[in-house]
């Protein structure tokens, strides 16, 4: 009789055990948010104008599952700096300067769930007073991954990025690489978003970024992106 105790105490601890290590863990994780305003490569107009430098926008996006909290992430891609604001409501109203790029996104936590929710990131200029043309985005890059370890075939390898404008107007790019820090232009004036046979050597790591040009004389640089080849 007690080994039957025992037995059914067991099989009940051990079916818990599984409900909480498959179902409620699972559950109770945050879901990524999806962004609403404002929108992805495009210029905002709307928003509350402060002064001739700066506005007022009210970021929003739609609420995710299992989430208690989110992290606002408004970078300025002109200096680089990354402004952050916690949150527990969809909206907040950021001031930005005027005529300057920035990108944006979230970030969904809970209360009950070691894991977070990151949603895509998105990237827009703030309208300013007087600009009839925009100046492209800076690149985003695709591969190598920032601080990769790649393998090179035939110590060769691709770089490709990825490059978007307001206005629509890119005309070409041009590629800064080296083994050091101090870049020098590879490549000018290159129409494709991706260079390759570029030559590289084992156990160096390199870096390289790019500067995006528009048909109205405008041009943006990206952040130096590095990797290492094995």
């Amino acid at each position: 009789m007690k080994r039957l105790i025992a037995l059914g105490l067991t099989i009940c601890l051990l079916g818990c055990a599984k409900e909480n290590e498959g179902g409620d863990t699972e559950a109770m994780a945050p879901t990524p948010v999806t962004l609403v305003f404002p929108d992805n490569n495009t210029e905002c107009s709307e928003g509350t104008v402060i002064d001739d430098k700066k506005t007022s926008i009210v970021f929003q996006w739609n609420p995710s599952e299992n989430t208690d909290s989110y992290t606002l992430e408004v970078k300025n891609l002109n200096t680089g700096t990354t402004s952050i604001f916690p949150i527990n409501t969809t909206e907040k109203s950021i001031t930005v300067e005027r005529g300057v790029p920035y990108s944006w996104a979230v970030t969904s936590t809970s209360s009950t769930s070691m894991e977070t929710a990151k949603s895509d990131t998105w990237q827009f200029y703030s309208s300013g007073e007087g600009v009839s043309s925009y100046a492209p985005f800076p690149a985003a890059i695709i591969s190598p991954a920032d601080e990769a370890k790649t393998t090179a075939t035939n110590n060769l390898v691709t770089l490709e990025w990825k490059g978007s404008d307001v206005d629509g107007d890119i005309v070409s790019y041009d590629v800064y690489f080296g083994d050091t820090e101090s870049l020098e232009p590879l490549v000018t004036e290159l129409q494709e978003s991706k260079l390759e046979n570029v030559q590289v050597s084992a156990g160096t790591t390199y870096y390289w970024k790019i500067k995006t040009n528009d048909s109205q004389g405008n041009s943006s640089f990206s952040n130096v992106f590095n990797f290492h080849v094995n």
